[in-house]
Formats: C-alpha cells, sequence, structure tokens
C-alpha cells in the first residue's frame, strides 16, 4: 500500500504564491497599456523610435499575455 503524505501550506507559501501572482498582473497590466500606447502613436514619434507603421500595428495586437 502506497502512502502519500501531505504537505502543509505555510502562510510563506501562500504570500509567496500570492506575489508571484500579482507580480504576473501588473506584467500584463503594463504590457497592455503601453501596447496602447503603442497603436496611438503618431507617424512622427513612431519614426523617432525606429518602428515602422507594419511593426507598430503587429506590437500593438499582440493580447498582453504575450512577451
Amino acid at each position: 500500500m502506497i502512502r502519500s503524505t501531505a504537505i502543509p501550506m505555510t502562510y510563506f507559501d501562500l504570500y509567496a504564491g500570492l506575489r508571484v501572482v500579482a507580480h504576473l498582473v501588473a506584467t500584463w497590466h503594463d504590457r497592455f497599456r503601453q501596447r496602447l500606447v503603442l497603436a496611438e502613436l503618431e507617424p512622427r514619434m513612431r519614426r523617432d523610435v525606429g518602428l515602422t507603421p507594419g511593426k507598430a500595428a503587429l506590437e500593438a495586437a499582440k493580447p498582453f499575455w504575450r512577451p
């Protein structure tokens, strides 16, 4: 007979997990905001940062969860 022992979750483990989730959500939010701004850039500003209209459109169209 195989016995399994449950490892109790400590508050530290829960806190660490919540920190990971919070960091992920913050990263997603940053990407979302940056892509909104990129989509609204004027052509002159896009040229200043070295992006073609096609590359800017591709990057702005990415979903927030994709890097």
